[in-house]
């Protein structure tokens, strides 16, 4: 077993393996978006809720090859953010870490509640603050434990996850294209019937991405893991590229058959589980136990998906204190290799997630997904901006590093605008706006944070790298002007 070992006793076990790694990405990006929130996006733009699809697949895909390139390279604590100081600077580094630790804050306690919610199907009167108490309670254990059996756990539950959809993209192939016992084939027709494909044209279908794009939050996770790895080089461009495949095919498939199946307009909106379009293609041919069934996986779903979003954060945070960029609690672990204050902290959106059930604010899920976004939109730009600036470093460099990311740097700008073009939606989309309005703010308080506490003065681990990787590339192309022949430098 090996192990990154620090001066400070913070201390990480590298015992990830690519599979983990990959469950680990599914986990965090197949969450309750996929099974509820999909209905609220079918119901926007009908049929060609499919493209909206399609165009945020392809955005994910980018951003998860750009950043696995990158990875691959710098397996370092960090991450992302440790990328962002490494090639734009450290304040970008400071922003893409805190924002997306955060946002996925926030995230284990929309998920959490969602998951308290879902228990009430089997016990009605079960005060939701409790359910939320309950459900905390098993993530914050199992992230206690060693990363390798919290990869263990974590990889039982994306497997559930995996299989319910495999079972029910392959259910849904038979009632379009075969047809099942006292069910007929349905075909295609409800692609362009009940308004056409496109019923409410095609700025609808971009409004939708904002609802759509959420679910592929989680591709980052694997690059979060890294440090954690194995063979960190190998298990991320495996584990990335599963990831992206995967995602697009369950994405795309399952909704294909949602509206194909189904007409678009009984694509409810309600956060109510018998609204779910999953529940409502069982229902169609009767099966009696569809709620039930749908009910077991959302909440699979939604506890897998805090249990990643709780590792990512903490693993972040841990990095944050180690760059000195958060309270030097944060830094130390467990004889376990766990940031045991850091999952303390993480674990704090479960309290926001408990109050506010308490208080009897409506639609939690809805309002905090609605505020995390934000961060993890900053985040990703963030990325992209990285990238090109690694591309350029690399490209300085002959033999320094294969790129393999498809389409390099103009792969990366039309990322940028996709996600712009999301972002763009806050002009007519309300919880949009709500988390346009509300992450803005949070990146003033960053900065006058970053400001106020002298952080800018101060010179973080990743930019001592950066230093000393910038001075190695100018070593080497002086002592290849001097000498085109390597031999000849030998034999000098």
């Amino acid at each position: 077993m090996k192990t990154i070992t620090d001066p400070s006793g913070a201390d990480l076990r590298r015992l990830l393996g690519h599979r983990q790694m990959t469950m680990l990405g599914l986990g965090s990006a197949l969450g309750t978006g996929l099974f509820l929130g999909s209905g609220a996006a079918i119901s926007l733009a009908g049929p060609a809720v499919i493209v909206a699809y399609v165009i945020c697949a392809a955005t994910a895909g980018t951003i998860a090859a750009c950043l696995a390139e990158m990875t691959a390279r710098y397996p370092q604590r960090g991450a992302f953010g440790a990328l962002c100081a490494r090639f734009l600077s450290p304040f970008a580094g400071y922003v893409a870490r805190w924002s997306y630790s955060v946002a996925a804050i926030i995230a284990v306690g929309s998920e959490v509640a969602a998951a308290a919610t879902y228990l009430r199907y089997w016990w009605p009167g079960l005060p939701l603050w409790m359910g939320v108490a309950a459900v905390a309670g098993i993530l914050v254990t199992i992230n206690l434990f060693s990363v390798g059996s919290f990869g263990a756990v974590e990889f039982v539950l994306s497997s559930v996850k995996v299989i319910a959809l495999s079972l029910f993209i392959l259910f849904g192939f038979l009632l379009v294209f075969v047809g099942v016992p006292d069910f007929d084939a349905v075909g295609v027709g409800n692609l362009t019937e009940h308004g056409g494909f496109v019923p409410h044209g095609w700025q609808a279908v971009w409004e939708s991405m904002s609802i759509v794009i959420f679910g592929f939050v989680g591709i980052e996770l694997i690059a979060i893991s890294a440090p954690e790895a194995r063979d960190p080089q190998r298990a991320i461009k495996t584990a990335m590229r599963t990831l992206t495949w995967r995602l697009a095919f369950f994405y795309l498939t399952s909704i294909a058959i949602v509206v194909c199946v189904m007409p678009w307009t009984e694509a409810a909106v309600g956060d109510d589980l018998r609204s779910s379009p999953f529940v409502q293609v069982f229902g169609t041919t009767g099966v009696p136990t569809a709620a039930a069934i749908t009910n077991v996986l959302v909440l699979v779903a939604a506890m897998s998906a805090a249990n990643a979003n709780m590792y990512g954060a903490t693993r972040l945070i841990n990095s944050l204190a180690l760059d000195g960029m958060a309270p030097r609690l944060l830094r130390f672990t467990s004889r376990r290799g766990v940031p045991v204050a850091a999952v303390a902290l993480a674990a704090t959106g479960t309290i926001a997630a408990a109050a506010l059930t308490m208080a009897e604010v409506s639609n939690i899920y809805v309002l905090l997904t609605s505020v995390s976004i934000f961060g993890v939109l900053v985040t990703w730009l963030l990325i992209l901006a990285s990238y090109l600036r690694f591309r350029d470093s690399v490209d300085d460099t002959a033999g320094l590093q294969r790129c393999w990311a498809p389409a390099g740097k103009p792969a990366a700008i039309l990322g940028i605008l996709g996600v712009l073009a999301v972002v763009a939606t806050a002009s007519t989309v309300h919880t949009m706006t709500m988390s346009i309005a509300i992450g803005l703010p949070f990146l003033l308080l960053l900065a006058v944070v970053y400001r106020a506490t002298g952080l800018h003065e101060r010179r973080p681990a990743t930019a001592d790298m950066c230093a000393r990787d910038r001075k190695g590339r100018r070593r080497e192309q002086a002592e290849t002007r001097k000498s085109p022949d390597p031999h000849a430098a030998v034999d000098a």
